[in-house]
């Protein structure tokens, strides 16, 4: 894990990556995300503790959180979940769990009631979301890939809140555990859609990537709505040195069996031409 003050620096970033800036006159909303990181320098080692609203869709309980694009048929789900399970709406209960400052687990829960909070623990209460996710992200290079998963849960549940550009510089960050990053990407495709088909397609295209990430770009341009990924999808499959982003594609371009050019394309496989 790097020093606080360190990632006091990529909070600075991520901040002005979502156009939030120390001194402007909005509520004053800048301060409460600077406030979160001098909270965690000040706690030391001990509980921190805050909640905020959530986007459309986002339910939840004491063991999971379950993410809904327009039916059941677009949902994600992290935690233990059961059919039986009651989700709830309600705000985004984050727990921070620190030690010396730095942040070594994080608790990440929705629902009405929030979960019952540790006896060593400073709750901020209700905060904006905005900086709240701009916090929550700015983390993720602070921490093990196990922890940086529950911060990009909480950044991009964040309601209102813009994630697409801090979430496109840490996709891009080499630094970063290649799960993170292909987690990332994931992220990037389900929020927002065709307006980062482009980035995502550089990165599958970019040989200096590590491969996993770059399979994770290819599948994330398959869920991106609409046609959207059928272009770089159709580019991948014809010209890729890489047989493993070339499988991938293939398949995502099962979905578009209609269509005259993913057609014809499969047929010059088949016939070898």
């Amino acid at each position: 894990m790097i020093a606080f003050q360190t990632f006091v620096l990529f909070l600075g970033i991520m901040l002005a990556a979502l156009g939030i800036h120390p001194g402007s006159a909005s509520r004053a909303v800048p301060a409460e995300a600077s406030d979160l990181a001098s909270a965690c320098a000040d706690i030391g080692t001990g509980s921190l503790a805050f909640r905020f609203p959530v986007r459309d869709g986002v339910t939840g309980n004491d063991h999971g959180v379950r993410i809904r694009w327009g039916d059941d048929e677009h949902s994600w789900f992290r935690g233990r979940y059961d059919d039986a399970d009651r989700m709830q709406a309600g705000p985004a209960w984050i727990v921070l769990r620190l030690d010396r400052g730095s942040i070594a687990e994080v608790s990440v829960t929705v629902g009405p009631d929030g979960p019952r909070l540790p006896s060593d623990c400073t709750d901020l209460g209700l905060l904006e979301p905005g900086p709240a996710a701009a916090f929550l992200l700015a983390m993720v290079p602070a921490v093990p890939a196990e922890v940086a998963e529950d911060l990009l849960l909480g950044g991009i549940i964040a309601r209102g809140a813009e994630v697409a550009d801090p979430l496109l510089a840490l996709a891009r960050d080499r630094s970063l555990d290649p799960e993170v990053r292909g987690d990332t990407v994931m992220w990037l495709a389900m929020l927002a859609g065709e307006k980062v088909a482009g980035q995502l397609a550089d990165i599958a295209g970019d040989r200096r990537e590590d491969l996993e990430v770059r399979e994770h770009a290819v599948f994330a341009l398959s869920q991106l709505p609409g046609d959207g990924g059928r272009k770089p999808l159709l580019e991948i499959a014809r010209n890729s040195t890489e047989p493993r982003l070339q499988r991938v594609a293939l398949f995502a371009l099962t979905e578009y069996e209609s269509d005259p050019e993913v057609l014809a394309l499969l047929e010059d496989i088949l016939t070898g031409d």
